[in-house]
């Protein structure tokens, strides 16, 4: 049954693979036609964030003391690309220990080993959809026609995977470690969950809901193992060069603040968060004033957090998702950064919450309103200079305050 006379079976399974025709052409173009480094349809570098990633693998083995010189990375960069010339880049913004991961890279050409990442980011994919179909998604959703395949197409067609693999971001590995640490909780696998948690601390914010979660929870094994391995990311770092790469990161990380000031430099309109949104409309005057709000908001945030938390932690754990999916949407408001390609985070919260008998239908038109605002919002935000990707999360957040109180109103109710 149609959530509405216009959302049909056909549209819903038709117009990703139109959407999926048209991002990949142009995606191939840019390949085909380019200038070097740079895109031969869209004038943008390609594979920009992983040059950055790469570039500071490379400053950590030959000059660690200026990871984070925004200078000496812009000039490292410049000379990986030359001749071709880009009219920005994208700073590495990453902790320590992932410029020791990215060093790895360093004996690898450029372009092999960005092929490498991209073919890696695809397998990502292919994984996570195998997750996904088996082990989350509703026997309803598949029995109405939900293969691998179509969610496949999905993915792929999306302008968060399109846009985030141009740039060679880790967007599909993210979307990966997502999948398996909900796979995991569900499965009641706590040390396999804090495992893989520590490996999604490349982006230590993303991990934040977890932690909230495990700690209500009294997870112990989740918090020892995430603990541990990450402790063992840092010792190479630690002993090698003490803390110094740490205070200056932690430096660093404060200048994030003001990207979204950054209107020439920086593509804001990918910007994907409440922060953002509301610096790209405020003047630079009110920028102390948003960074408040910002402490405000991710306070009452966590709050809620705990809240929703305590009262399920004695349900039988797949009656805890609405507390899963607000610990998987938690960065995507309490961050200053996150961009439009990590928005494929939210892809198995969506389908824990359509096991949600009394939210399905009006979740249907959630996911496929959000699918159309990832492809229009920046575009529309490109033109006026807002980050209105930012209200995604908003929008979510409101959906899931009314989700809590209606599945508890029916819980009361029965």
């Amino acid at each position: 049954m149609a959530a509405s006379p216009w959302l049909n079976s056909k549209r819903l399974r038709d117009y990703p693979r139109l959407f999926m025709i048209a991002s990949w052409a142009i995606l191939i173009l840019n390949i085909v036609l380019r200038h070097g480094w740079i895109g031969g349809v869209t004038g943008i570098m390609i594979g920009g964030d992983f040059i950055s990633n790469y570039s500071g693998g490379y400053l950590y083995n030959t000059d660690i003391d200026h990871l984070y010189d925004p200078t000496a990375q812009e000039a490292n960069q410049i000379a990986l690309i030359a001749p071709s010339q880009s009219q920005g880049f994208a700073p590495f913004i990453s902790p320590p220990h992932v410029a020791l991961a990215a060093s790895w890279m360093a004996p690898i050409p450029l372009s092999y080993a960005f092929m490498g990442w991209e073919l890696l980011n695809l397998l990502c994919v292919l994984v996570s959809v195998y997750l996904l179909i088996k082990y989350i998604v509703p026997d309803g959703l598949r029995i109405s026609g939900l293969s691998s395949f179509q969610l496949l197409i999905i993915i792929l067609s999306s302008f968060a995977f399109v846009v985030g693999f141009l740039a060679g971001q880790s967007h599909a590995i993210t979307l990966l470690l997502f999948t398996g640490i909900l796979l995991a909780m569900l499965k009641e696998k706590w040390a396999l969950a804090g495992l893989l948690g520590s490996v999604l601390m490349y982006k230590p914010q993303f991990v934040l809901g977890f932690l909230i979660l495990w700690l209500v929870w009294g997870r112990l094994r989740a918090l020892l193992s995430f603990g541990i391995l990450t402790l063992l990311w840092q010792i190479p770092v630690f002993l090698n060069h003490g803390i110094s790469p740490y205070l200056d990161y932690l430096k660093f990380t404060r200048m994030l603040l003001y990207l979204p000031y950054a209107k020439e430099s920086f593509p804001i309109s990918i910007m994907a968060t409440p922060y953002a949104l509301l610096s790209t409309i405020l003047p630079y005057d009110f920028a102390r004033i948003i960074q408040f709000l910002l402490l405000v908001l991710g306070m009452v945030i966590t709050i809620g957090l705990v809240f929703v938390a305590w009262r399920s932690r004695s349900l039988p754990i797949d009656r805890r998702r609405l507390a899963l999916v607000l610990a998987v949407l938690f960065p995507l408001l309490i961050a200053p950064h996150t961009l439009i390609y990590d928005l494929l985070i939210l892809i198995p919260g969506f389908f824990l919450l359509a096991n949600e008998r009394e939210i399905s239908q009006s979740l249907k038109i959630l996911v496929v309103m959000i699918y159309l605002g990832v492809l229009f919002l920046p575009l529309i935000g490109f033109a006026i200079k807002v980050a209105l990707p930012g209200l995604i999360p908003i929008a979510l957040l409101i959906y899931l305050v009314k989700a809590y109180f209606r599945t508890n109103m029916v819980a009361a109710g029965s």
